[in-house]
């Protein structure tokens, strides 16, 4: 599997549990994994990717930004 170069942490609706993909440049999906709660997530980020919570913009939904995600 190709590594990401960018990653995307998304909640779960009506729930604290959230998921974490993983895309490469052109957009392919190349990896995800479920988190119980966005700490969960962060921290997982932070351990595989060197990434912090402070390296993600939030988007909410019904906005679109194709700068959102951190960068692996």
């Amino acid at each position: 599997m190709p590594l990401p170069d960018r990653v995307e942490i998304e909640l779960e609706p009506g729930s604290e549990h959230c998921m974490m993909y993983r895309y490469t440049r052109t957009g392919e999906l190349c990896g995800d994994t479920w988190h119980e709660d966005l700490d969960a997530a962060f921290m997982q980020a932070e351990h595989e990717y060197g990434l912090s919570a402070s390296d993600f913009l939030a988007v909410h939904e019904g906005q679109s930004d194709s700068s959102r995600g951190g960068t692996a």
